[in-house]
Protein backbone atom coordinates (compact mmCIF):
# COMPACT_ATOMS: atom_id res chain seq x y z
CA UNK A 1 0.00 0.00 0.00
CA UNK A 2 1.05 3.48 -0.65
CA UNK A 3 2.24 5.52 2.12
CA UNK A 4 0.81 8.41 1.02
CA UNK A 5 -2.43 8.96 2.48
CA UNK A 6 -5.08 8.35 -0.12
CA UNK A 7 -8.34 10.76 -0.18
CA UNK A 8 -11.37 10.41 -1.62
CA UNK A 9 -13.83 13.73 -2.27
CA UNK A 10 -17.51 13.26 -3.43
CA UNK A 11 -18.65 16.26 -5.57
CA UNK A 12 -22.65 15.70 -5.30
CA UNK A 13 -24.35 18.08 -7.36
CA UNK A 14 -28.19 17.95 -8.59
CA UNK A 15 -26.96 15.82 -11.95
CA UNK A 16 -23.85 14.15 -11.38
CA UNK A 17 -21.41 12.57 -8.75
CA UNK A 18 -17.94 12.65 -9.02
CA UNK A 19 -15.04 10.98 -7.18
CA UNK A 20 -12.32 12.56 -7.01
CA UNK A 21 -8.78 11.28 -6.38
CA UNK A 22 -5.52 12.87 -4.71
CA UNK A 23 -2.94 11.72 -2.59
CA UNK A 24 -1.38 13.75 0.40
CA UNK A 25 -3.11 17.04 -1.10
CA UNK A 26 -2.18 16.13 -4.92
CA UNK A 27 -4.94 15.66 -7.44
CA UNK A 28 -4.60 12.25 -9.19
CA UNK A 29 -8.17 11.30 -11.12
CA UNK A 30 -11.53 12.18 -11.20
CA UNK A 31 -14.47 9.48 -12.01
CA UNK A 32 -17.67 10.47 -12.65
CA UNK A 33 -21.55 9.06 -12.60
CA UNK A 34 -24.77 10.24 -13.40
CA UNK A 35 -27.15 11.47 -10.70
CA UNK A 36 -29.43 8.57 -11.30
CA UNK A 37 -30.20 5.62 -8.92
CA UNK A 38 -28.94 3.07 -11.14
CA UNK A 39 -25.47 4.34 -10.47
CA UNK A 40 -25.40 4.03 -6.30
CA UNK A 41 -23.89 0.59 -6.33
CA UNK A 42 -21.33 1.68 -8.46
CA UNK A 43 -20.41 4.54 -6.58
CA UNK A 44 -19.96 2.41 -3.04
CA UNK A 45 -18.47 -0.20 -4.68
CA UNK A 46 -15.80 2.41 -6.25
CA UNK A 47 -15.12 3.74 -2.51
CA UNK A 48 -15.50 0.32 -0.96
CA UNK A 49 -12.71 -0.94 -3.01
CA UNK A 50 -10.25 2.20 -1.48
CA UNK A 51 -10.96 0.92 2.29
CA UNK A 52 -7.32 2.56 3.28
CA UNK A 53 -9.02 5.92 2.00
CA UNK A 54 -10.12 8.94 4.07
CA UNK A 55 -13.49 9.89 2.12
CA UNK A 56 -14.92 13.61 2.35
CA UNK A 57 -18.29 14.42 0.72
CA UNK A 58 -18.70 18.11 -0.70
CA UNK A 59 -22.74 18.75 -2.22
CA UNK A 60 -23.65 21.94 -3.90
CA UNK A 61 -27.73 21.34 -4.01
CA UNK A 62 -30.52 23.45 -3.74
CA UNK A 63 -31.70 21.15 -0.88
CA UNK A 64 -29.32 23.32 1.64
CA UNK A 65 -31.13 25.37 4.61
CA UNK A 66 -29.18 27.91 6.42
CA UNK A 67 -31.02 29.85 9.06
CA UNK A 68 -29.73 32.74 11.54
CA UNK A 69 -30.91 31.82 14.99
CA UNK A 70 -29.77 35.01 18.08
CA UNK A 71 -30.11 32.99 21.60
CA UNK A 72 -29.02 34.87 24.84
CA UNK A 73 -25.60 34.26 25.61
CA UNK A 74 -24.72 31.26 27.97
CA UNK A 75 -22.10 28.84 28.26
CA UNK A 76 -20.71 25.52 29.72
CA UNK A 77 -23.89 23.10 29.43
CA UNK A 78 -26.89 25.14 29.14
CA UNK A 79 -25.64 26.46 26.24
CA UNK A 80 -25.44 23.24 24.59
CA UNK A 81 -28.90 22.67 26.09
CA UNK A 82 -30.06 26.09 24.95
CA UNK A 83 -29.09 24.70 21.11
CA UNK A 84 -30.55 21.45 21.69
CA UNK A 85 -33.82 22.73 22.26
CA UNK A 86 -33.56 25.23 19.75
CA UNK A 87 -32.57 22.47 17.49
CA UNK A 88 -35.88 20.57 18.02
CA UNK A 89 -37.60 23.30 16.41
CA UNK A 90 -36.09 24.10 13.66
CA UNK A 91 -38.15 22.05 10.93
CA UNK A 92 -34.97 20.56 9.21
CA UNK A 93 -33.16 19.01 11.27
CA UNK A 94 -34.23 15.34 10.47
CA UNK A 95 -32.18 15.57 7.92
CA UNK A 96 -28.05 15.95 8.19
CA UNK A 97 -27.33 19.29 10.05
CA UNK A 98 -25.00 21.03 11.67
CA UNK A 99 -24.91 24.49 14.05
CA UNK A 100 -21.72 26.90 14.44
CA UNK A 101 -21.36 30.22 16.08
CA UNK A 102 -21.00 33.23 14.04
CA UNK A 103 -20.71 36.20 16.45
CA UNK A 104 -21.31 37.73 19.52
CA UNK A 105 -23.18 40.88 19.96
CA UNK A 106 -24.02 43.62 22.39
CA UNK A 107 -27.76 45.13 22.42
CA UNK A 108 -29.53 45.51 24.91
CA UNK A 109 -28.57 42.23 26.44
CA UNK A 110 -25.06 40.01 25.07
CA UNK A 111 -26.22 37.59 22.71
CA UNK A 112 -24.60 34.95 20.24
CA UNK A 113 -25.82 34.32 17.01
CA UNK A 114 -25.35 30.87 14.98
CA UNK A 115 -25.71 29.47 12.01
CA UNK A 116 -28.26 27.00 11.68
CA UNK A 117 -27.34 24.50 8.80
CA UNK A 118 -29.09 21.65 6.71
CA UNK A 119 -28.90 19.22 4.05
CA UNK A 120 -31.77 17.31 2.64
CA UNK A 121 -30.14 14.19 0.24
CA UNK A 122 -31.86 10.97 1.22
CA UNK A 123 -29.17 8.87 -0.78
CA UNK A 124 -26.48 10.65 0.99
CA UNK A 125 -27.60 9.30 4.50
CA UNK A 126 -27.56 5.62 2.92
CA UNK A 127 -24.33 6.25 1.82
CA UNK A 128 -23.10 7.33 5.06
CA UNK A 129 -24.75 4.38 6.78
CA UNK A 130 -23.36 1.39 4.27
CA UNK A 131 -19.85 3.20 4.58
CA UNK A 132 -20.35 2.99 8.54
CA UNK A 133 -20.78 -0.78 8.09
CA UNK A 134 -17.91 -0.99 5.99
CA UNK A 135 -15.73 0.51 9.02
CA UNK A 136 -14.56 2.82 6.53
CA UNK A 137 -12.63 6.23 7.57
CA UNK A 138 -15.71 9.60 6.69
CA UNK A 139 -14.10 12.78 7.61
CA UNK A 140 -17.09 14.88 6.89
CA UNK A 141 -20.13 16.33 4.89
CA UNK A 142 -19.28 19.61 3.83
CA UNK A 143 -21.05 22.50 1.53
CA UNK A 144 -19.48 24.42 -0.89
CA UNK A 145 -21.59 27.91 0.62
CA UNK A 146 -19.66 27.32 3.61
CA UNK A 147 -16.57 26.47 1.82
CA UNK A 148 -16.50 29.82 0.10
CA UNK A 149 -16.13 32.43 2.92
CA UNK A 150 -12.83 30.28 3.46
CA UNK A 151 -11.54 30.42 -0.14
CA UNK A 152 -12.58 34.46 -0.85
CA UNK A 153 -9.43 36.24 -0.45
CA UNK A 154 -8.87 38.71 2.48
CA UNK A 155 -8.43 41.95 0.61
CA UNK A 156 -11.71 40.76 -0.97
CA UNK A 157 -13.85 40.83 2.28
CA UNK A 158 -13.59 43.74 3.57
CA UNK A 159 -17.14 44.70 2.73
CA UNK A 160 -19.84 44.75 5.60
CA UNK A 161 -23.08 43.58 3.54
CA UNK A 162 -22.17 41.48 0.00
CA UNK A 163 -24.06 39.38 -1.98
CA UNK A 164 -21.55 37.16 -4.57
CA UNK A 165 -23.56 35.67 -7.60
CA UNK A 166 -22.12 33.22 -10.00
CA UNK A 167 -23.99 31.45 -12.81
CA UNK A 168 -23.17 27.82 -13.78
CA UNK A 169 -24.64 25.03 -16.13
CA UNK A 170 -28.10 27.33 -15.67
CA UNK A 171 -27.76 27.48 -12.17
CA UNK A 172 -27.85 30.61 -10.23
CA UNK A 173 -26.04 30.38 -6.53
CA UNK A 174 -26.57 33.61 -4.53
CA UNK A 175 -24.37 34.02 -1.51
CA UNK A 176 -24.55 36.41 1.51
CA UNK A 177 -21.74 37.58 3.43
CA UNK A 178 -21.93 39.87 6.46
CA UNK A 179 -18.32 40.86 7.84
CA UNK A 180 -16.87 38.26 5.44
CA UNK A 181 -19.14 35.30 7.45
CA UNK A 182 -22.24 33.33 5.03
CA UNK A 183 -25.71 34.06 6.40
CA UNK A 184 -27.24 32.33 4.06
CA UNK A 185 -27.26 31.27 0.38
CA UNK A 186 -29.28 29.89 -2.51
CA UNK A 187 -29.21 27.82 -5.54
CA UNK A 188 -31.53 28.74 -8.23
CA UNK A 189 -32.10 26.60 -11.32
CA UNK A 190 -32.85 28.50 -14.43
CA UNK A 191 -34.91 27.41 -17.13
CA UNK A 192 -33.84 27.52 -20.59
CA UNK A 193 -35.96 30.11 -21.50
CA UNK A 194 -36.20 32.21 -18.47
CA UNK A 195 -34.09 35.70 -18.54
CA UNK A 196 -31.64 35.70 -16.65
CA UNK A 197 -31.75 39.33 -16.36
CA UNK A 198 -35.56 39.41 -14.93
CA UNK A 199 -34.81 36.74 -12.56
CA UNK A 200 -31.76 38.05 -11.07
CA UNK A 201 -33.56 41.74 -11.02
CA UNK A 202 -36.45 39.61 -9.07
CA UNK A 203 -33.87 38.05 -6.70
CA UNK A 204 -31.67 40.68 -5.79
CA UNK A 205 -34.80 43.15 -4.73
CA UNK A 206 -36.32 39.96 -2.63
CA UNK A 207 -33.22 39.38 -0.90
CA UNK A 208 -32.83 43.11 -0.06
CA UNK A 209 -36.17 43.35 1.31
CA UNK A 210 -35.62 40.29 3.20
CA UNK A 211 -32.50 41.75 4.81
CA UNK A 212 -33.91 45.11 5.44
CA UNK A 213 -36.98 42.95 7.31
CA UNK A 214 -34.55 41.45 9.22
CA UNK A 215 -33.00 44.40 10.56
CA UNK A 216 -29.74 43.07 9.33
CA UNK A 217 -29.67 45.85 6.74
CA UNK A 218 -31.11 49.49 7.11
CA UNK A 219 -32.73 51.18 4.42
CA UNK A 220 -29.86 53.37 3.33
CA UNK A 221 -26.78 51.42 3.94
CA UNK A 222 -25.05 50.11 0.49
CA UNK A 223 -25.63 46.18 -0.55
CA UNK A 224 -22.44 45.70 -2.47
CA UNK A 225 -23.17 42.58 -5.24
CA UNK A 226 -19.85 40.64 -6.84
CA UNK A 227 -21.13 39.07 -10.17
CA UNK A 228 -18.51 36.31 -10.23
CA UNK A 229 -17.73 34.92 -13.93
CA UNK A 230 -15.15 34.10 -16.66
CA UNK A 231 -13.31 37.83 -17.25
CA UNK A 232 -16.22 39.43 -15.24
CA UNK A 233 -18.36 39.34 -17.80
CA UNK A 234 -21.48 41.76 -17.39
CA UNK A 235 -23.78 40.83 -20.41
CA UNK A 236 -27.25 40.12 -19.55
CA UNK A 237 -26.63 41.77 -15.98
CA UNK A 238 -29.45 44.01 -14.39
CA UNK A 239 -28.25 47.60 -13.87
CA UNK A 240 -30.58 50.48 -13.73
CA UNK A 241 -33.34 48.76 -12.68
CA UNK A 242 -31.78 47.56 -9.13
CA UNK A 243 -32.30 50.33 -6.55
CA UNK A 244 -29.20 52.71 -6.04
CA UNK A 245 -28.01 51.03 -2.94
CA UNK A 246 -26.87 48.01 -4.89
CA UNK A 247 -23.43 48.70 -5.38
CA UNK A 248 -22.80 46.75 -8.79
CA UNK A 249 -19.22 44.79 -8.78
CA UNK A 250 -17.62 42.76 -11.99
CA UNK A 251 -14.78 40.24 -11.08
CA UNK A 252 -12.95 37.48 -12.40
CA UNK A 253 -13.21 34.07 -10.28
CA UNK A 254 -9.28 33.95 -9.55
CA UNK A 255 -9.27 37.51 -8.40
CA UNK A 256 -11.67 36.54 -5.76
CA UNK A 257 -10.52 33.17 -4.88
CA UNK A 258 -7.11 33.41 -4.38
CA UNK A 259 -6.37 31.14 -7.50
CA UNK A 260 -4.85 34.05 -9.75
CA UNK A 261 -1.72 32.43 -12.10
CA UNK A 262 -2.57 29.44 -10.67
CA UNK A 263 -4.17 26.24 -12.49
CA UNK A 264 -7.31 24.67 -12.24
CA UNK A 265 -7.65 21.05 -13.50
CA UNK A 266 -9.87 20.51 -16.11
CA UNK A 267 -12.72 18.73 -14.25
CA UNK A 268 -13.33 21.51 -11.96
CA UNK A 269 -14.40 25.02 -11.99
CA UNK A 270 -12.53 27.46 -9.97
CA UNK A 271 -15.12 27.51 -7.11
CA UNK A 272 -15.54 23.50 -6.46
CA UNK A 273 -11.65 23.52 -7.01
CA UNK A 274 -11.25 26.42 -3.69
CA UNK A 275 -13.70 24.49 -1.96
CA UNK A 276 -12.02 21.44 -2.68
CA UNK A 277 -8.32 22.87 -1.10
CA UNK A 278 -10.36 24.26 2.07
CA UNK A 279 -11.80 20.68 2.63
CA UNK A 280 -8.44 18.86 2.30
CA UNK A 281 -6.32 21.83 4.26
CA UNK A 282 -8.62 20.16 7.14
CA UNK A 283 -9.91 23.82 7.94
CA UNK A 284 -12.59 24.59 10.82
CA UNK A 285 -16.16 23.99 9.07
CA UNK A 286 -19.60 22.82 9.65
CA UNK A 287 -19.08 19.23 9.46
CA UNK A 288 -22.83 17.90 8.87
CA UNK A 289 -21.81 14.51 9.22
CA UNK A 290 -23.16 12.31 12.26
CA UNK A 291 -21.25 11.30 14.64
CA UNK A 292 -21.22 7.37 14.51
CA UNK A 293 -20.04 8.13 10.90
CA UNK A 294 -17.17 9.91 12.33
CA UNK A 295 -16.18 7.61 15.07
CA UNK A 296 -14.03 5.33 12.63
CA UNK A 297 -11.75 7.94 11.33
CA UNK A 298 -11.45 9.42 14.90
CA UNK A 299 -10.82 5.72 16.24
CA UNK A 300 -7.97 5.52 13.44
CA UNK A 301 -6.50 8.63 14.40
CA UNK A 302 -6.39 7.58 18.09
CA UNK A 303 -4.41 4.50 17.10
CA UNK A 304 -2.40 6.50 14.85
CA UNK A 305 -1.40 8.86 17.77
CA UNK A 306 -0.74 6.24 20.32
CA UNK A 307 1.90 4.15 17.83
CA UNK A 308 3.10 7.42 17.37
CA UNK A 309 3.59 8.32 21.13
CA UNK A 310 4.98 4.16 21.67
CA UNK A 311 7.09 4.70 18.93
CA UNK A 312 8.75 7.88 20.21
CA UNK A 313 9.08 6.51 23.74
CA UNK A 314 10.78 3.31 22.77
CA UNK A 315 12.76 5.89 20.69
CA UNK A 316 13.73 7.79 24.03
CA UNK A 317 14.00 4.71 26.20
CA UNK A 318 16.76 3.33 23.51
CA UNK A 319 18.56 6.91 23.55
CA UNK A 320 18.75 6.79 27.13
CA UNK A 321 19.89 3.55 27.24
CA UNK A 322 22.35 4.08 24.99
CA UNK A 323 23.57 6.84 26.80
CA UNK A 324 23.46 5.10 29.78
CA UNK A 325 25.23 2.58 28.55
CA UNK A 326 28.55 4.90 26.95
CA UNK A 327 28.92 6.77 30.53
CA UNK A 328 29.21 3.43 32.16
CA UNK A 329 32.09 2.74 29.73
CA UNK A 330 33.19 6.05 30.51
CA UNK A 331 33.43 5.52 33.37
CA UNK A 332 35.28 2.43 33.39
CA UNK A 333 37.89 3.47 31.75
CA UNK A 334 38.53 6.28 33.83
CA UNK A 335 38.68 4.36 36.99
CA UNK A 336 40.95 1.71 34.63
CA UNK A 337 43.32 4.89 34.00
CA UNK A 338 43.35 5.95 37.24
CA UNK A 339 44.17 2.50 38.78
CA UNK A 340 46.82 2.30 36.13
CA UNK A 341 48.37 5.66 37.49
CA UNK A 342 48.26 4.64 41.21
CA UNK A 343 49.76 1.32 40.40
CA UNK A 344 52.83 3.46 38.51
CA UNK A 345 53.17 5.98 41.77
CA UNK A 346 53.53 2.97 44.19
CA UNK A 347 55.85 1.56 41.90
CA UNK A 348 58.38 4.67 41.91
CA UNK A 349 56.96 5.00 46.06
CA UNK A 350 57.60 1.75 47.40
CA UNK A 351 55.48 1.59 50.86
CA UNK A 352 57.66 2.10 54.65
CA UNK A 353 56.16 1.92 57.54
CA UNK A 354 56.88 1.82 61.55
CA UNK A 355 57.16 -1.00 64.11
CA UNK A 356 54.55 -1.96 66.18
CA UNK A 357 57.54 -1.24 69.22
CA UNK A 358 57.84 2.59 68.19
CA UNK A 359 54.54 3.50 68.19
CA UNK A 360 54.24 4.30 71.76
CA UNK A 361 57.36 6.59 71.82
CA UNK A 362 55.96 8.32 68.41
CA UNK A 363 52.61 8.67 70.63
CA UNK A 364 54.28 10.73 73.06
CA UNK A 365 56.22 12.61 70.61
CA UNK A 366 53.22 13.60 68.79
CA UNK A 367 51.28 14.61 71.82
CA UNK A 368 54.29 16.62 73.44
CA UNK A 369 54.09 18.18 69.67
CA UNK A 370 50.68 18.97 69.92
CA UNK A 371 51.20 20.25 73.50
CA UNK A 372 54.11 22.72 72.52
CA UNK A 373 52.25 23.83 69.51
CA UNK A 374 49.05 24.73 71.98
CA UNK A 375 51.55 26.36 74.70
CA UNK A 376 52.36 28.87 71.86
CA UNK A 377 49.28 30.04 71.36
CA UNK A 378 47.98 33.99 73.06
CA UNK A 379 45.46 33.62 75.67
CA UNK A 380 42.85 34.71 73.72
CA UNK A 381 40.07 32.53 74.63
CA UNK A 382 40.45 33.51 78.16
CA UNK A 383 40.49 36.80 77.87
CA UNK A 384 37.11 36.63 75.78
CA UNK A 385 35.69 34.88 78.51
CA UNK A 386 36.43 37.03 81.04
CA UNK A 387 35.13 40.01 79.00
CA UNK A 388 31.87 38.54 78.60
CA UNK A 389 31.27 38.01 82.11
CA UNK A 390 32.67 41.25 83.42
CA UNK A 391 31.08 43.03 81.28
CA UNK A 392 28.20 44.56 83.77
CA UNK A 393 30.29 44.54 87.01
CA UNK A 394 29.52 47.85 88.98
CA UNK A 395 31.19 46.89 92.22
CA UNK A 396 34.20 44.54 91.28
CA UNK A 397 37.14 45.17 88.96
CA UNK A 398 40.28 43.20 87.86
CA UNK A 399 44.07 43.60 88.64
CA UNK A 400 46.14 41.19 87.68
CA UNK A 401 45.49 38.15 85.28
CA UNK A 402 47.83 35.44 84.98
CA UNK A 403 47.72 32.91 82.20
CA UNK A 404 49.74 29.24 82.12
CA UNK A 405 49.41 26.01 80.36
CA UNK A 406 50.04 22.60 81.98
CA UNK A 407 48.84 19.64 83.91
CA UNK A 408 46.32 20.69 87.12
CA UNK A 409 48.05 21.49 90.36
CA UNK A 410 45.40 21.34 92.64
CA UNK A 411 45.40 18.15 94.69
CA UNK A 412 41.47 18.66 95.26
CA UNK A 413 41.25 17.86 91.98
CA UNK A 414 41.14 14.48 90.06
CA UNK A 415 44.19 14.02 88.42
CA UNK A 416 44.03 12.67 84.21
CA UNK A 417 46.93 13.71 83.09
CA UNK A 418 45.33 16.30 80.42
CA UNK A 419 47.26 20.01 80.22
CA UNK A 420 45.08 22.54 80.74
CA UNK A 421 44.48 26.77 80.22
CA UNK A 422 44.94 28.13 83.41
CA UNK A 423 43.76 31.84 84.38
CA UNK A 424 44.30 33.79 87.38
CA UNK A 425 42.49 36.48 88.13
CA UNK A 426 42.79 38.94 90.97
CA UNK A 427 40.02 41.40 91.92
CA UNK A 428 39.20 44.75 94.58
CA UNK A 429 36.35 45.99 95.45
CA UNK A 430 35.89 49.55 94.71
CA UNK A 431 35.44 52.25 97.34
CA UNK A 432 32.06 53.44 96.91
CA UNK A 433 30.84 49.79 96.80
CA UNK A 434 28.08 48.89 99.36
CA UNK A 435 28.99 45.48 101.06
CA UNK A 436 26.07 44.08 100.20
CA UNK A 437 25.71 44.96 97.39
CA UNK A 438 29.39 43.63 96.19
CA UNK A 439 28.41 40.66 97.83
CA UNK A 440 25.16 39.75 95.78
CA UNK A 441 27.66 40.59 92.50
CA UNK A 442 30.20 38.92 94.02
CA UNK A 443 27.81 35.74 94.13
CA UNK A 444 26.63 36.56 90.71
CA UNK A 445 29.96 36.60 89.21
CA UNK A 446 31.23 33.28 90.08
CA UNK A 447 27.61 31.41 89.16
CA UNK A 448 28.24 33.24 85.60
CA UNK A 449 31.91 31.57 86.10
CA UNK A 450 30.86 28.36 87.03
CA UNK A 451 27.65 27.73 84.06
CA UNK A 452 30.60 28.91 81.53
CA UNK A 453 30.92 26.29 78.70
CA UNK A 454 34.80 27.14 78.39
CA UNK A 455 34.91 26.61 82.13
CA UNK A 456 36.41 23.06 83.23
CA UNK A 457 36.78 24.14 87.00
CA UNK A 458 36.88 27.17 89.37
CA UNK A 459 38.58 27.90 92.89
CA UNK A 460 37.86 30.96 94.86
CA UNK A 461 40.85 32.29 97.12
CA UNK A 462 40.83 34.90 99.41
CA UNK A 463 43.86 36.91 99.28
CA UNK A 464 43.68 39.46 102.32
CA UNK A 465 46.33 39.45 105.21
CA UNK A 466 43.55 39.55 108.02
CA UNK A 467 41.61 37.12 106.70
CA UNK A 468 42.80 34.05 109.05
CA UNK A 469 43.24 36.43 112.08
CA UNK A 470 40.56 36.42 115.33
CA UNK A 471 38.99 40.10 115.97
CA UNK A 472 40.32 42.28 118.80
CA UNK A 473 38.35 44.86 120.56
CA UNK A 474 40.19 47.93 120.22
CA UNK A 475 42.45 47.41 117.81
CA UNK A 476 43.04 50.87 115.75
CA UNK A 477 44.12 48.99 112.70
CA UNK A 478 42.06 49.52 109.42
CA UNK A 479 39.50 46.89 108.87
CA UNK A 480 39.77 44.72 105.86
CA UNK A 481 36.98 42.41 105.24
CA UNK A 482 38.12 39.02 103.87
CA UNK A 483 36.20 39.46 100.42
CA UNK A 484 38.55 42.90 99.62
CA UNK A 485 40.70 41.52 97.53
CA UNK A 486 39.65 38.14 96.03
CA UNK A 487 41.19 35.84 93.55
CA UNK A 488 39.71 33.23 91.41
CA UNK A 489 41.58 30.35 89.52
CA UNK A 490 40.19 29.18 86.73
CA UNK A 491 40.82 26.12 84.49
CA UNK A 492 39.75 26.05 80.77
CA UNK A 493 38.32 22.91 78.69
CA UNK A 494 40.73 21.69 76.05
CA UNK A 495 39.57 22.87 72.85
CA UNK A 496 38.86 19.90 71.48
CA UNK A 497 36.64 18.44 74.23
CA UNK A 498 34.93 22.35 74.10
CA UNK A 499 34.32 21.85 70.25
CA UNK A 500 32.84 18.12 70.45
Amino acid sequence: MDMVQLQLVVLITHDQWRVAHFRGGRYHSLTEFSAHAENQPLLLDLLKKHAEATVYFLTDIADEHYHVEVLPHVSGAASKQLLTRRLAAWPFTQGLHAVHILDTVQNVRKEDRYLFSAIHYPPLRDWLQTLQHKNMRVRGVYTQALCFPCAISNSQSADTHCLYIYLQKQQLRIHYHYKAKLLFSRLLTLSIDESLRSRLNDEVTQTRLYLISQQWLQEKEPLHMVWLGEGANASGLPSEQLPAAIKQTFKAFPDVIGLSGRRVPNAFNEVEWAAVQVVLRKRHLPNFAPEVNLLGDRIQRGKRNILLAGGMMVSVCLIVGWLGQQSIKNTQLSIQKTETKIGQWQAANPAWGFAEADLPRLQTLSSGVQRIKTATRLPDRALAMLQGVMTHQKFWQVKKVEWRYGPMLDQSVQQDNQWYETVSVLFFKKENAMALNAHQEWQLLLENLRQHPEVFELKEIHSSPTSGLPEQRGDTRQLSRPDDQPSIDIWLRPQEKTAA
